[in-house]
């Protein structure tokens, strides 16, 4: 894997256990509910992906990705909700292409860890895509540790194009 300009790396691999899915993973020194409670609730997804509205109880809610231009509101229907451990959304992306995605909390060495998993309906969308879960798992990074303010996490040129040969050739025989 290669580096961009300022140092980032491409972690993200094609899943050992689902077909033709994204898998990108990040640890943090903190306890698996406190990691769970950054990805669930909106005063916390505000700071790395942006908040959300709704009723979850109802299975569905608005989610406004606040580093996309314009900051659109997505709605995503919740397919799995089982605290801490794992959280399974759709979302409608637009272009009749909906995100199946899945986060997945457990226990690591020195905290805990989080597993995306992205499912792809095509793999072409992987170059893009790809990348763009990298920059909100960073600015994720950046919220839980404090190191870095997530706005100052630059899309362009480390995620895109940056990564974009990476996940490319994750897919290319797929």
């Amino acid at each position: 894997m290669t580096a961009t300009p300022t140092g980032r790396t491409p972690t993200g691999r094609l899943s050992a256990h689902h077909p033709l899915t994204l898998e990108i993973s990040r640890e943090f020194a903190v306890e698996p509910a406190d990691l769970w409670a950054a990805l669930t609730e909106s005063s916390r997804t505000a700071a790395w992906i942006g908040p959300w509205s709704g009723d979850p109880a109802s299975g569905t809610i608005a989610i406004r990705l606040n580093a996309e231009d314009g900051a659109p509101e997505q709605t995503a229907r919740i397919t799995a909700c089982e605290p801490p451990h794992r959280l399974g959304v759709t979302v409608d992306a637009g272009a009749g292409q909906p995100w199946r995605l899945s986060a997945e909390v457990s226990a690591a060495p020195d905290g805990s860890r989080v597993t995306l998993l992205h499912h792809l309906d095509d793999p072409a969308t992987a170059e893009f895509s790809g990348p763009g879960w990298e920059f909100y798992l960073d600015r994720l990074a950046a919220v839980i540790t404090d190191a870095e303010d997530p706005a100052e996490i630059d899309f362009e040129p480390d995620y895109v194009p940056g990564m974009c040969p990476h996940y490319r050739a994750l897919v290319e025989d797929a």
